[in-house]
């Protein structure tokens, strides 16, 4: 029993699909499989368009291994996979690989060179090469279809509790922590600078209640940081530059002062959770102000969390 496409984020829409794919493989007495792509198909086959990422690739294989799957088949998706015509995609791939015995999809689906396959052709294919074609309805909930796309457009809106139902956690996302200018150490609330991904969806500037695990540490895949996480350009630490009297021109960065952890996690990959927007980034008067208001958003950060564990 197969499924196939991009899976970016895995929401709830892919795993409730998942879900429906294991119930019919049980009834047939069948393995189950997912079939996906790395590097996202619109960035081979419109890059201009392509979407920025919800997952990095390893997030999202480990959230398709969770979802219990027998077997997950990630293809590189490059020229050569653009222009396959869709019957030979399912014959080297669907048949030849995985020997299909139910194929189960949306019914939008679109393959193959062109996107000339749909589940019409898939359907035909299907009858002669001896496996079914199950297509399945979009899944939703009361705001609408659960989408990526409808996912994107909630974090880059900021709406982090939107986004959180959609994909069924917080959004997240993968970094290294780099060496920053190591100014909030002096300040007394020291923050983990992480570099990310050109391509991650990323949310607006601004101050957020946010979660923070470490790859690596002990029990890591549950042992998530309280954290108040700054995305943006540090206002108050920029300056003029001379020849234009306009502020130096300085790409978002993202920072995690983590609220319950101490120790050195330079070179470490984390994953950092956006819970919920507190307010935006702006510029202080004086340093005084700025660790002020520091000290403010990890009390209401903690409140936070804490409110969400009692209810």
């Amino acid at each position: 029993m197969i499924t196939v496409g991009n899976f970016d984020g895995v929401h709830r829409g892919h795993r409730s699909v998942i879900q429906s794919m294991r119930s019919y493989a049980d009834r047939i007495h069948a393995h189950t499989a997912v079939v996906t792509f790395e590097p996202h198909t619109m960035e081979v086959v419109r890059p201009k368009e392509a979407p920025q990422r919800l997952t990095d690739p390893a997030r999202k294989i480990e959230l398709l291994r969770e979802t219990g799957l027998d077997y997950l088949m990630v293809l590189d998706f490059d020229e050569s996979r653009v222009l396959q015509p869709p019957e030979d995609f399912v014959d080297e791939v669907l048949v030849g690989c995985l020997r299909a015995r139910a194929v189960m999809t949306g019914r939008d689906f679109r393959f193959g060179h062109g996107a000339k396959g749909d589940i019409s052709l898939l359907r035909e294919i299907g009858r002669e090469a001896g496996f079914a074609t199950v297509p399945l309805d979009l899944v939703t909930d009361t705001e609408g279809v659960f989408s990526s796309t409808a996912i994107r457009a909630a974090v880059r809106d900021g709406n982090m509790e939107r986004a959180a139902a959609g994909l069924g956690r917080s959004h997240e996302l993968r970094g290294e922590v780099i060496v920053g200018d190591q100014r909030g150490q002096t300040l007394g609330y020291p923050t983990a600078n992480v570099a990310l991904s050109q391509r991650a969806c990323i949310p607006p500037v601004g101050v957020y209640v946010g979660r923070v695990r470490v790859l690596g540490e002990e029990k890591w895949e549950d042992n998530w940081h309280d954290a108040v996480v700054n995305l943006g350009v540090r206002p108050t630490f920029r300056v003029p530059t001379q020849a234009s009297g306009k502020e130096n021109e300085v790409r978002p960065i993202i920072e995690a002062h983590l609220l319950d952890f101490s120790g050195d996690l330079y070179g470490k990959i984390v994953d950092i959770g956006f819970v919920k927007k507190m307010r935006d980034e702006k510029r202080f008067e004086n340093t005084q102000a700025l660790v002020t208001q520091i000290a403010a958003d990890a009390e209401e950060a903690k409140k936070y969390l804490l409110s969400q564990i009692q209810q």
